[in-house]
């Protein structure tokens, strides 16, 4: 299933979530004069710091390091290309064992819920995190009082 496409513009907004390193790296992601071997490096980036999506970033960077490893290649630039590569299958599954690990504790909590408790639950996180959100948005537009001048 291929991503939606982005502007590098749209990635770099999401900085007011506190996410700006990530937005800078999907940015870079979606450079379009970026090589596929800076690509695949971008992803597994993504796969061991992003906080979502991190299995999707994982996949993809094995499959374009895969995709290279078709190329003509020399003897060099294949062994160091099929060391790389093989880092990316371990942040790979990795990834799945975090993801596998995550379904696991959701559909522990879900078996042990009502469906008004789960509603109740989604409810109270859509609050705290608008609200989250809301506090983020006004820091930014706070002036900082002068100190006293006792």
């Amino acid at each position: 299933m291929a991503a939606p496409k982005e502007s590098s513009r749209c990635a770099t907004e999401r900085p007011s979530k506190g996410k700006r390193e990530e937005a800078e790296k999907l940015a870079a992601v979606m450079e379009p004069r970026l090589g596929p071997i800076h690509k695949a490096g971008m992803h597994m980036l993504l796969a061991t710091s992003s906080q979502d999506d991190f299995l999707d970033h994982a996949r993809k960077s094995v499959e374009i390091y895969e995709a290279i490893l078709t190329n003509d290649l020399t003897a060099v630039q294949r062994a160091q290309l099929e060391e790389v590569l093989a880092n990316a299958k371990d942040v790979l599954e990795r990834a799945r064992g975090d993801q596998s690990a995550i379904d696991r504790e959701i559909s522990k909590k879900l078996t042990t819920m009502t469906m008004s408790q789960l509603h109740d639950a989604q409810i109270q996180e859509m609050h705290d995190r608008l609200q989250a959100e809301a506090e983020a948005e006004q820091m930014k537009y706070e002036v900082p009082s002068p100190p006293d001048s006792d």
